[in-house]
């Protein structure tokens, strides 16, 4: 991975958590001061994913971040889902550093899908 990548006017990289449900979670922060700028996955607890899935909101405040973690090989659209109103990506997470990542969170038993 890149150790930052473009989003709009930012440099931002990518950090993992988790949401209380234990899916993975992937955040843009600015490169230079750790400054949030956008939560680049959505849960959606009552839609099946599996590990290493992820939804991505590319809409709304968040359009364009599907194309900024593509481009910089963190995932890669697997299945367009309709929901509600909108349409969100379920996407398999191909990046090496945030697989290692996920899988230590957990190993630590935060995560748990």
């Amino acid at each position: 991975m890149k150790s930052y990548m473009k989003y709009y006017n930012d440099d931002v990289r990518v950090i993992t958590g988790h949401y209380p449900n234990g899916r993975i979670a992937l955040s843009l922060i600015d490169y230079n001061d750790g400054t949030p700028v956008a939560t680049a996955t959505i849960n959606v607890p009552e839609l099946p994913l599996r590990p290493s899935r992820v939804f991505i909101k590319d809409y709304s405040e968040n359009e364009g971040v599907l194309t900024t973690l593509v481009e910089a090989g963190i995932v890669r659209p697997i299945e367009y889902m309709r929901v509600g109103y909108t349409t969100m990506s379920m996407c398999l997470i191909i990046d090496d550093c945030i697989h290692t990542r996920a899988n230590e969170l957990r190993d630590m038993g935060l995560i748990t899908q």
